[in-house]
This record gives C-alpha cells, structure tokens and sequence, in this order.
C-alpha cells in the first residue's frame, strides 16, 4: 500500500494494519529461520510498510497531515 492510501484510514484502521503488519513479520522471521521462506525481500517489504504506517500515524497525530498533503499536490503541479 502506498502512505496516500494510509493517510486516507482512519488511526484505529491504522492500528489494526500495524497489528497485522507486526504479527507477518513475526512469522515472515521464523520462516527465514527454518528456511521456509522462499522471497526473503517480504521482510524487507514489511518492515517498510510498518515504517510507512507508523510515519503516517505520527503525521496525523502532529496535526502535519495538511502539510504533506500540500507537498504532494505542489510535486503533482511540477510533474505535469
């Protein structure tokens, strides 16, 4: 998922995501222990999704939400 579509849920979906996140990446290590994990870049990929999600929580949490949100529009101006 991409941080605009987290910044779209609200914090307890958020929260909820991070649990789901935290328990996959739980299992995602034992699985690399054991060798049962075949693609070893989903651990990466997850802890990068949790990282986006805490990010994204502490954003709205600080009330910087409108900020990034200006940021992005200004980055979509400039693309064009």
């Amino acid at each position: 998922m991409k941080a605009l579509e987290y910044r779209e849920m609200t914090i307890d979906e958020l929260e909820d995501h991070l649990k789901e996140k935290r328990t996959e990446l739980v299992t995602q290590r034992f699985e690399v222990g054991s060798r049962q994990l075949k693609n070893y870049n989903k651990v990466g990929e997850t802890r990068r999704e949790i990282a986006r999600i805490l990010t994204v929580m502490k954003q709205m949490q600080s009330g910087s939400k409108e900020s990034v949100e200006k940021k992005e529009e200004d980055k979509s101006k400039d693309t064009k």
